[in-house]
């Protein structure tokens, strides 16, 4: 039943929200649209439910014909004029079917010229998440169906195993008919809070749609309120003829199925509860299910709790009962409620956090959120109550048996029995005990109420999703307006084009384009219009065209699709007759996802069977392998990881000690170095073929790259020297010296379409070496007195043409444009993690390895903006990482035994997962987890303890209640 639930999950909100419009919140139309429609998470009654569409001066402008669209009632539309060039508002009031919510919304949207206000662009009121005094209404009700069902069925669980003891028989029927009285008042209190209750809801309600009562019962919500009223009164009918009989008859006695009857009215009222509660938003059967279990078993938690307090214990204390007796009755209530209590507790851990995975399954946004608030007010009170009925099960109870034992010997040391019935020092241990007992159950049933409040606080409350929905709608639009995309091009006529693109992502964005003249000063033009095309997709060309909003200055929204490179044309036709038309092309433009709501499944590939230590991976694309070294000393060892059949493959080199750097030449041979039989080594995987060229001693090489024409280039830092390699005579051919006699050439790179060998110098300095111009050195250090703080690696974007170099001191990246000469500084990386490698992903992003914690940082370039991506292995030391065709990031655990993979892809949260694999096959046992909070892993394991918590305390309260009944019956 639970897999079936989870297998029909929908997006929750809880109460009416709005998810989409037409025209959208923010957006800007070149035209009067004839129509306002919006989309509502949940339907929506018509009749008092309101969309409105206001201009700039607050004036309605729309024709009041507010409908479904096309008969689906989680929308309105509203029919408009013809409207002008302006600012225009869109409100909304509408009452959900569902729950009986009111929600209210406001966004703008721009017709013409308009210019939208980004701090407008959405509001939602307080009232919309949380209506108070509907919530404090509802609060009662939920006390006295609490109430109901907890006494209920509290009386036909704990008085049964009474009867079966004969020494209590006859002293516990003497005050069973007091108990049923006592039962009887408190049923009639309960059934006038709820029917209090109802009316106050029907009150609220009838405020929050601006009608009467009778038009709440014209409602959905107003259906199961009747419902609701009539099982109320029904209630309140047999709690005062009970009480009523009692008051005729002195030895009258509730039966056990007129408390059945109880029962089942209460469960009806329970059933009412789920209808109208969260679950029900879902729009699915089994999260309404769940929500009931959740419920009922709460109840019969909680009532039962005050069952005890306020009707048995009293009665039981007031009686004329000797201590003995009153304490082997507790002795029996104990474990017997104790055993229900982690039944019904074991349940709660299963449907409390299934439900709420089926509602939200984020918990950073429930954490975050005044919804989450409420929920952890609810768990904390719930943990109180456990920790007391811990208290009178393990502590109460054990004084409760001592005292008993105590009467035992009493008994058995006595030839008259009726020294149990004479007042001594153990008959006043008895009181004080059931006084602490009775103290504890208030106290857990004043922290019950105060739970119950927190739930009524709580299905008052939208769902974490609908809060972040409408804060998201504002903050986004002042996000987009600080990071705009903006780049100029000079034409041969004299004129100046410049475009801005905001935010420059994925989805909607703002094109604005300005047509100047060389002094910077608009010029006039007549028409203009935008053309793209997205390059690897084949997409376009896309013709859009642009709005005039003043001399010279045109813009529109459109949308880019896809990710990915797009090329884009601007045409406009000038005003003056002797001006050619402008034409202005704006190429390679990497548009990306929303950066922050990307999404990262972290894999890890960990060997089982053997001990590795992988360090440089390289990605194989004739083959898809990621291959790495081993760099355990004697191992001389190179594995394949088979990327299609996630398994490894080992290859042992012969005459190999370490394998550390790594390269591949054209014919997918891999070409590796042996630090420590100073050696570089060459390995044909397909034929299985290696050989060894020794390098001279003094030589330590510290980076490896290959160039177009598979020739290999390493640095020796100790030696101050580059070398080239030569695979055909199998020597080294060149040795090359920097400029300054302390240079320490280190990490080297080639660029594959200009063959230019690019380095950094230890001294701070990145370093040229072009081979057409008889290796010529230039040397380029930042501007001023800065200098890189030992650049450790470098990576060529090849769609850009920049350089990105890893300042491992520096804690930063550092970006350098080979045509304008210029060093850029990306922002600052977590220093405990100290940047080492670098890749590029799928979406353009920059990743950078920091190998002295578990984490691998993500940088988006454009934005310079900074993510971490932890890998589940505490510490994993990840100096180098590299990516496959399809954009994915790989990574190797140079201490983790394991290397794994980074797939982005679009979506709010992180994800992780860890799978085995051995060197001939791979078991998948994968576990999700969502960052910074993981569910599945922090929630399934805590459920399963539970479980397991109440399993054993289960146990042991079947335990207790038969030790108990042995001892009582032994006197």
């Amino acid at each position: 039943m639970t897999l079936l639930g989870f297998g029909a999950v929908h997006t929750s909100f809880g109460h009416a929200f709005v998810l989409s419009s037409n025209p959208s919140q923010s957006a800007s139309v070149p035209t009067s649209p004839q129509q306002v429609n919006v989309f509502f998470s949940e339907p929506v009654d018509l009749r008092f439910s309101h969309l409105k569409v206001l201009d700039s001066n607050g004036e309605q402008v729309d024709k009041g014909d507010v409908h479904h669209l096309q008969n689906d009632e989680s929308s309105l539309t509203v029919s408009v004029p013809l409207l002008k060039d302006g600012t225009y508002t869109v409100s909304t009031n509408v009452l959900s079917q569902i729950d009986g919510h009111v929600t209210d919304n406001a966004f703008v949207f721009g017709v013409g010229e308009a210019v939208v206000v980004p701090t407008n662009v959405s509001t939602t009121t307080t009232k919309s998440t949380l209506y108070l005094p509907e919530a404090i209404a509802r609060f009662p009700t939920l006390l006295a169906q609490v109430m109901i069902v907890g006494a209920a069925f509290g009386t036909l669980w704990l008085w049964r195993p009474l009867s079966k003891i004969t020494s209590l028989a006859d002293s516990v029927s003497r005050i069973r008919n007091k108990v049923s009285k006592s039962l009887a008042v408190y049923y009639v209190v309960a059934s006038i809070i709820l029917v209090s209750s109802n009316f106050a809801i029907l009150f609220f309600q009838a405020i929050a749609i601006n009608g009467s009562i009778i038009d709440v019962f014209g409602t959905r919500f107003g259906t199961v309120l009747i419902e609701r009223s009539v099982i109320s009164f029904i209630i309140l009918g047999l709690s005062l003829f009970e009480l009523r009989q009692f008051r005729k008859n002195e030895s009258y006695s509730l039966s056990k199925m007129e408390n059945a009857g109880f029962l089942i009215m209460g469960i009806i009222l329970l059933v009412t509860t789920s209808l109208i509660g969260h679950g029900a938003s879902s729009k699915q059967l089994m999260p309404i299910i769940i929500d009931f279990v959740h419920n009922l078993v709460a109840s019969l938690w909680i009532g039962g709790t005050f069952y005890l307090a306020f009707v048995l214990i009293p009665r039981l204390q007031t009686s004329t009962m000797n201590w003995y007796y009153k304490l082997g009755t507790i002795s029996v209530w104990i474990p017997r409620n104790s055993a229900l209590v982690v039944t019904l507790l074991g349940t709660i851990f299963i449907t409390g956090p299934f439900l709420l995975y089926i509602l939200e399954d984020n918990l950073a946004l429930v954490i975050g959120s005044l919804y989450g608030t409420f929920l952890i007010a609810k768990l904390t009170f719930a943990g109180l109550m456990v920790i007391l009925g811990g208290y009178s099960t393990i502590f109460i109870q054990k004084q409760v048996v001592n005292s008993l034992k105590i009467g035992q010997v009493i008994g058995n040391k006595s030839i008259n029995p009726r020294l149990l019935d004479d007042p001594s020092e153990n008959e006043g241990k008895a009181e004080s005990i059931i006084i602490r007992f009775r103290k504890a159950l208030v106290i857990e049933s004043i922290l019950g109420i105060a739970l119950l409040l927190s739930v009524g606080l709580l299905v008052n409350t939208g769902l974490p999703e609908s809060e972040v929905q409408n804060q998201a709608q504002a903050t986004t639009e002042a996000v987009i307006q600080n990071v705009p995309y903006e780049t100029t091009r000079f034409l041969d006529n004299g004129t100046k084009v410049d475009l801005s693109i905001t935010p420059f992502e994925v989805g909607n964005n703002n094109f604005k384009v300005s047509f100047l003249d060389l002094n910077g000063e608009p010029i006039d033009v007549e028409s203009a219009e935008l053309k793209y095309r997205q390059v690897e997709k084949s997409i376009g060309p896309i013709t859009v065209d642009l709005d005039k909003q003043s001399r010279g200055i045109f813009s529109v929204n459109a949308s880019f699709g896809i990710p990915g490179t797009w090329d884009m044309e601007v045409q406009a036709i000038p005003t003056k007759q002797n001006m050619s038309g402008i034409v202005a092309s704006f190429d390679n433009l990497i548009v990306k996802p929303n950066f922050d709501q990307l999404k990262f499944n972290v894999t890890e590939y960990p060997i089982s069977n053997t001990t590795i230590q992988p360090l440089y991976p390289i990605y194989d694309k004739s083959r898809n392998y990621i291959w790495f070294g081993d760099t355990i000393i004697g191992s001389g060892r190179i594995f394949a990881f088979d990327i299609n059949n996630r398994n490894y493959i080992e290859h042992k080199i012969n005459g190999t000690n370490i394998v550390t750097l790594m390269t591949m030449d054209s014919k997918s041979n891999l070409w590796y170095v042996d630090p420590l039989t100073k050696a570089i080594g060459s390995y044909d995987p397909s034929n299985n073929i290696s050989k060894l060229y020794p390098i001279p001693n003094y030589v330590t090489p510290s980076g490896m790259a290959i160039d177009s024409n598979d020739t290999i280039w390493i640095t020796s830092p100790s030696s101050g020297e580059v070398m080239r390699f030569d695979p055909n005579v199998g020597n080294i051919t060149l040795k090359l010296h920097l400029k300054d006699q302390n240079a320490r050439p280190f990490a080297i790179v080639s660029h594959p379409v200009t063959n230019l060998i690019w380095l950094t110098d230890e001294a701070g300095k990145l370093v040229k070496i072009d081979p057409s111009t008889n290796y010529s050195i230039t040397e380029y250090s930042p501007g001023g007195n800065k200098s890189l703080l030992s650049p450790t690696a470098l990576l060529i974007d090849k769609t850009t043409g920049e350089i990105y170099i890893s300042q491992h001191d520096g804690h930063r990246i550092t970006v350098f444009n080979p045509l304008t000469k210029i060093f850029t500084d990306l922002p600052i990386i977590n220093k405990a993690g100290l940047p080492f490698g670098m890749a590029i992903d799928k979406y353009g992003n920059l990743w950078v390895a920091e190998h002295t914690i578990n984490k691998n940082a993500v940088i988006d370039t454009q934005k310079s903006k900074i993510r971490e991506v932890p890998v589940k292995t505490p510490s994993p030391f990840i100096q180098w990482i590299t990516s496959d065709s399809n954009g994915n990031i790989w990574f190797a655990e140079q201490r983790g035994n394991s290397i794994g993979v980074i797939d982005p892809s679009e979506g709010p949260m992180v994800q992780q997962q860890v799978q085995q694999s051995t060197k001939s096959s791979t078991s998948n046992t994968s576990s999700t987890v969502k960052l910074d909070i993981n569910y599945q892993n922090f929630v399934a394991p805590a459920i399963l303890l539970g479980i397991i918590i109440s399993a054993f305390m289960y146990a042991r309260s079947i335990m207790d209640l038969k030790s108990n009944i042995s001892i009582v019956k032994a006197q």
